[in-house]
């Protein structure tokens, strides 16, 4: 039967739910960056440099007018995303293009890209607004300006808390103040709902209490980044450690990886991309904490990541919970995840596993580029995958 499965998955992603092109996905190009820049930083050699330059000329060119940046593709995150309206979640090409500029003093670009970065965060301060508790963003302003996602509010942290300006603490102050008003407590640590308490009294609760760690563990690198910055907040130095343990008390010595829990389809398929975020997340947070157990969980994850997904110059995107591939396809986006994610242990790796994982490193680096950054994207909706969505809907509700 799971072999069945998985034949019919195969043909469908080959015909009615084939996987739309998308250019220059923003995620493509903000994790292929954040690679570029750890590499570099590890290494200092030059290479790396030039690539930092490469996709930042990119980033400047595709930004919108506004300052914001769009995913290139329509998707749902609770409400109905199109391309070519930036969202909150996507100003991680902020936080990228923040730790790229110091390393650019004097690069010809270096004022088009203060430009960038000053458009970017005005992008933020206009769809920033009061909440009950602190300030709130919508996820996907022009979609939507009704719906916050916890997580969106989380990037806007770590994009305005790197070298944060006077003129915008308020609001970063404000954000940080919501996220700890829905911060929820466990035995082992704390974690954040994927939908705000507003979205949950709509929802059936299996829905509602919606749990997706990978989505943490990014919340987790972007509180992070900012409380580096700043270090100034006791508090949310103590919420970073919370939510730390959390994510390692979940996954730490554990053969499988549930990275989402409390929903109506509960999916034993991992997505890589979003296993590998935990990486950053953890190393990020390591950096605040000194907690050996979050680095131990990120090295985990790493060895377990490049044994069961790495082939030849891509990693396979999407594993069953038993490390076998289900979707062999390349996907761009997924391999710049995954590529950011090993290129944020190479500090904390012996010599030899460095080496091997620059190679791998390279290797993808390598495909990525000669596919200009661009490339099919599985989690871009389509007209087929949207009947199968619905059909799939009315069984339910049958059933």
């Amino acid at each position: 039967m799971k072999n069945l499965k998985l034949i019919a998955y195969r043909i469908a992603r080959k015909t009615i739910i084939k996987p739309k092109y998308v250019k220059y996905c923003s995620q493509t190009l903000h994790q292929c960056l954040l690679c570029y820049i750890k590499s570099y930083e590890d290494s200092r050699d030059s290479v790396w440099l030039g690539l930092i330059k490469e996709v930042v000329d990119i980033i400047i060119v595709v930004q919108h007018d506004d300052g914001g940046f769009d995913i290139g593709y329509d998707f749902d995150y609770g409400s109905k995303h199109k391309t070519g309206e930036p969202t909150t979640p996507e100003m991680l090409m902020l936080v990228s293009l923040k730790l790229a500029k110091n390393h650019l003093k004097n690069w010809d670009r270096y004022t088009d890209l203060l430009i960038s970065i000053s458009k970017a965060e005005k992008w933020i301060i206009s769809f920033a607004r009061k909440a009950d508790i602190g300030w709130e963003i919508p996820y996907s302003p022009y979609s939507d300006s009704n719906v916050v996602v916890n997580n969106a509010v989380s990037f806007a942290i770590g994009a305005l808390g790197i070298e944060l300006k006077d003129e915008y603490k308020e609001t970063y102050e404000g954000f940080k103040l919501y996220m700890a008003s829905v911060l929820q407590n466990s035995e082992n640590g704390s974690f954040w709902f994927y939908y705000t308490p507003q979205q949950q009294q709509k929802m059936p609760k299996d829905v509602a209490l919606k749990v997706d760690y990978y989505h943490i563990a990014q919340q987790l690198e972007m509180h992070s980044y900012a409380e580096i910055a700043n270090a100034d907040d006791k508090a949310h130095h103590q919420l970073i450690s919370s939510v730390e343990s959390e994510l390692v008390s979940k996954f730490l010595d554990k053969s499988q990886y549930k990275l989402i829990e409390n929903v109506a389809v509960d999916s034993q398929r991992i997505h890589v991309w979003g296993l590998t975020s935990i990486i950053p997340g953890l190393i990020t947070s390591y950096k605040l904490t000194a907690n050996p157990k979050a680095l131990q969980l990120a090295e985990q994850i790493g060895e377990f990541v490049v044994s069961k997904c790495f082939r030849k110059n891509y990693f396979v995107p999407v594993i069953n919970s038993d490390g076998s591939a289900w979707d062999v396809s390349v996907y761009v986006r997924s391999d710049a995840w995954c590529i950011h994610a090993l290129s944020s242990l190479l500090p904390h790796v012996s010599s030899e596993k460095k080496k091997f994982y620059l190679e791998l490193i390279n290797a993808v680096v390598t495909n990525i580029r000669s596919k200009d950054y661009s490339g099919i994207e599985n989690h871009a909706s389509s007209t087929g995958l949207e009947i199968l969505k619905k059909v799939n809907f009315w069984i339910r509700r049958k059933i």
